[in-house]
């Protein structure tokens, strides 16, 4: 697949076998502005082609948002906080995949942190006592 050309030489093209590609391990890196997010669009983009790679299985942690539309309806996208009325669909985490704050703040909602601190104290001695 042609995803462009050289900086330093605009006559040479520049290629990628994607199989190779999603099949090793990968970055793409270069300055601010250099194309790195049109690049990684381009490839979403192209991956999720259900003609040219009808296995292909995408998971991508978008937290900017920028590349659902590099998509479009090929892809579920699920949302924090999702506008049901907007036809979002909201993102559901497990309890288990919470950390100790997270999970914190959603049993007791804002405390202040000497509550906070008590929490985890009484956590902590629970865990201990468990182990004997």
């Amino acid at each position: 697949m042609s995803i462009g050309h050289l900086a330093s030489a605009e006559s040479i093209p520049a290629y990628v076998d994607i199989n190779k590609l999603v099949t090793r391990h990968s970055a793409i890196v270069g300055s601010t502005g250099c194309g790195k997010s049109t690049t990684v669009a381009g490839l979403l983009n192209s991956i999720s082609d259900q003609s040219q790679f009808p296995s292909a299985r995408i998971l991508v942690l978008d937290i900017h948002g920028e590349y659902a539309k590099a998509v479009g309806d090929k892809a579920n996208v699920f949302k924090i906080g999702a506008d049901t009325v907007k036809g979002e669909k909201e993102l559901q985490i497990p309890f288990w995949a919470l950390n100790f704050e997270e999970m914190t703040k959603f049993s007791f909602g804002n405390i202040d942190n000497s509550k906070f601190a008590t929490i985890s104290d009484w956590v902590m001695k629970l865990k201990r006592e468990s182990l004997t």
